[in-house]
Parts: structure tokens; sequence; C-alpha cells
């Protein structure tokens, strides 16, 4: 498919061609179709000096150049007449007719541009946006900081600052602009820690200034206390699998009027209750462990390929394939499988060989949009486990990665798997070996006194469902 044509674009190119450098241009100076390209006569030997190449290069370059300008392209005049609100109406046209926007998105993205763009700041020329994008961002902000009314009902901060920067990124294709928003985005993510840090020094100093210097050294690592037990994973699985297969969390409920409102088969109840344990076994992230395919299972070597997860923004339509996208950081890794646990990952992959075309956790009750159907069961079961005066489960599915995590590490006489820091580093992905200290350094040193006073294996695994 031909590439939007880009008037401001650099027409010309150095490449490499078998045992020469060559220059490769547009012959109208305008950057589109590749396949309009041309390659000039000349050609360098590897041996020609630089500046030799560089100054044809820009000779070419300058009389493109000067050609498209006199033909009318390439020139700027059209987007100083170009207003924030004219390109918002067009971001947002572009959106719907794409067809991948869910429902109400396209709106909430026009409302959110429409208030922190024009109405907040009038209607600025497109072309003199990035003069104004420190203020907008900064003045999201403080919205967030004084909990303004009209914050809240124009979605969250990252909400706002995120769709600022897929409408950056749309303007530098379809307006032929630098990105506005880049610059002050990047500005803010690298400032996201820093805050984060010292929200919880400021916590700290609140509840006893005194320890402050004894906690602020292991503010970023996981806290053992914060990690779910044993109990507490094989409840809410139980109570997923009966929220799943009857519409409630217990049997003797199953006929209230809560009940069979989502119901599906047991056994595919069963199944999707199981990617609990997954999780629990495996340190897989959310949309790892729910693209998982058995293609990518090894049973006989203990490991999951993890080359792909789950892509969170497209929906996941009944009986054809998932969406998929490259993992996190483009980092593939083979993720390592507690033992205790293969006897049920061998029932997790024979049913999904024969039912779900491979896939271990196929959307249930006709979901489409499964990263968020997925941990959305698990708030029901939740709800229904408060509503029962039950314990309920009050952990993130992200919990379940560091619980993986922290039993590896412990030793086995405190009932972990006694891996080493570099072979779990490699079996979460994580960027370095220094990550896994950083955020377990309490459990390395600790052994975690929940798995000492455990006393048993991490994990039964024998839900009775």
């Amino acid at each position: 498919m031909p590439r939007p044509k880009n008037p401001l674009g650099n027409p010309v190119s150095i490449q490499k061609r078998g045992e020469f450098l060559d220059i490769r241009y547009y012959p109208n100076g305008v950057v589109g179709d590749p396949s309009e390209r041309r390659w000039l006569n000349a050609k360098f030997p590897f041996d020609t000096a630089e500046e030799v190449i560089q100054t044809v290069a820009e000779q070419l370059r300058t009389s493109l150049i000067a050609h498209r300008s006199a033909h009318g392209q390439g020139t700027v005049d059209e987007l100083h007449a170009v207003t924030t609100r004219e390109a918002v109406d067009a971001f947002v046209r572009s959106l719907k007719q794409s067809g991948n926007t869910p429902v109400g998105t396209s709106k909430a993205i026009q409302s959110r541009l429409s208030y922190n763009l024009s109405e907040s700041f009038g209607d600025i020329l497109i072309a003199e946006l990035s003069l104004h994008t420190a203020e907008i961002v900064e003045q999201v902000d403080k919205r967030k900081a004084i909990r303004s009314k009209v914050l809240r009902k124009e979605g969250t901060r990252n909400d706002i600052c995120m769709t600022l920067g897929q409408f950056g990124a749309w303007a530098v294709s379809n307006l032929h602009i630098p990105d506005p928003f880049k610059n002050e985005l990047a500005k803010r993510q690298q400032a996201a820690p820093q805050r984060k840090r010292q929200r919880a020094m400021q916590k700290v100093d609140r509840e006893d200034p005194f320890v402050r210097d004894e906690q602020t050294l292991d503010i970023e690592s996981v806290d053992p206390d914060s990690l779910p037990d044993r109990h507490e994973i094989e409840r809410i699985t139980k109570a997923v699998y009966w929220r799943a297969s009857t519409g409630s969390v217990v049997e003797s409920n199953v006929n209230d009027h809560r009940s069979n409102r989502c119901a599906i088969d047991p056994d595919a109840a069963r199944q999707t209750s199981r990617a609990i344990f997954f999780f629990a076994a495996t340190g897989l992230r959310e949309c790892e462990a729910l693209a998982a395919h058995t293609s990518r299972i090894r049973i006989s070597q203990q490991i999951v390929r993890i080359d792909r997860q789950l892509d969170r923004y497209e929906p996941w339509d009944p009986g054809q394939r998932p969406p998929l996208t490259a993992p996190k950081h483009n980092i593939e890794r083979n993720a390592v499988v507690w033992p205790e646990f293969i006897p049920m990952l061998k029932e997790l992959v024979a049913y999904a060989d024969e039912f779900n075309d491979g896939w271990l956790f196929a959307p249930t009750a006709g979901q489409r949009w499964w990263a968020a159907g997925f941990p959305n069961l698990i708030k029901r079961a939740t709800q229904e486990q408060v509503d029962l005066g039950q314990s309920p489960w009050t952990h993130r599915l992200h919990s379940l990665r560091h619980f993986y995590a922290s039993h590896s590490l412990a030793g086995q006489e405190h009932g972990g798997q006694g891996w080493s820091v570099p072979f779990v580093s490699r079996s979460l992905g994580h960027a370095s070996e220094e990550t896994t200290k950083q955020t377990y350094r309490h459990i390395i040193s600790g052994e975690w006194e929940a798995a000492r006073k455990g006393g048993q294996s991490i994990l039964a695994f024998d839900d009775e469902d």
C-alpha cells in the first residue's frame, strides 16, 4: 500500500547497493510511494570520501526542493491557515473512518482535545502549536493536582496525555509538521518515577519521620505483605469458576437473581479459572498469559515461549485468531514453569487443543475485549465474595507475577524454588538482573516470611471445582 505523500520530507537518501554507495531520490521532490524513487546514475565506491557523496546529495536535494516549491508543493503556507480545532476534527474523522476505534472512544478523544487545546488556550494555529505545548501539559498536571471536576469529566491525566501523543503522531504524517508534544511528554514520562518516589517518601515522613532513612532505600521494592498467599489464590480461583459456570460464587446461590447471566460450560469455566494458577506458576504479564498457545509450550522442558502478547486495543472476535502484538520491549524469552504446575498444565494444553484451537484461555460468553473482560470477571467474582461476607480478593493480576518471582527466589527450605537471581530475571523478562534485585530485595534477604510459615509446596494446584 503506497504511503501518503509528504511534501516536506527529505527527497534524497544515500544507500548501500552491492559494492557501491548510491543516491536515491524522488524525481518530483515529494516523498511518497517508494516505487517512484530513482537511482542517480553516478556510483560511489566505499572508499569515496564522505564529503564528496554528501556534497552531491545536497546539491540534488536543493534542486528538488526548489522544483517542488515552484510547482506549489512542499510549502507551509496552507498550515498557517489550519487551526487546532480544524485539525482535531480531521483527526477524529480519521479515527472513525479507520473503524478500529471502540464505540464512544472517538467522542472521548475529541472532548479531551477540544477542552485542553482550543477551549483552554484559544483556537491556536497548528503551525504555532509547538509554542504552547509545555504550557498545555503543565495545565493538565495542575488541574489534576487540584482535583478539578472538569478534568475528571474529561478523563484522567494519563488519558489526556496519551490522547495528546496520538494527536501529535497523527499530525506528523498528515500535516507534515514535527510532533508538537513529543518532547514535553517524554520529559513527563522521565519525571514520573521521580514523582512516584517523592510521594512515597512524603508518606513515610507523615507516618513516621524517624524511620525515613531506613525505609527510603526500599520504597521501590515489593513489600512481601502486599502479595497474595496460597489460600487467597485458591479462593479467587474457585470464585471465578463458580461465577463463570453458574453466575454465582458458591453452589448454594446458583438459583438466586444473579445466576446464569453469563454462565458458560463448566469445563470451559474450569479452563478459564485456572488461568489464575497459570499466572502464579509462570510469572507472565497479563496480556502474555492471555495470548498463550500450545504451540509455544514445551512441557518436557517446563518452559513457555514468549514471543508475542494479546493486543488489548483490538477485539478478539469469536472463532477468530486473537489480535497479537510484539512482547514488551520486543524482548522474546522462555518463561520457566514451576514443576508442581506441570500436571495441571498438561490438562490445560489438552483442553485447548481440543476446544480452543490451541489458545489456552479463549474469551468466554462472547467477550471480544478479552484483555479487559478477564480482569472484569475477577472483579465480579470478588464483589460477590463481599456480598456473601467472604474474605475478598484485594490484589491485582500483576501481583501474581510478583508472587511467582518471590517464591522462585525463596530457598527450598522455606517452601520456594531456590532459583538464582539471573535465572529468575531471564524468566521474567527483566531488562537487567539489577531490576530483579531492586524489586525483590526484601524477599531475597528475608526469604519471605509467608513462604517460611507455609511449610509446604507453594501451591497445591488441585483446585476442587
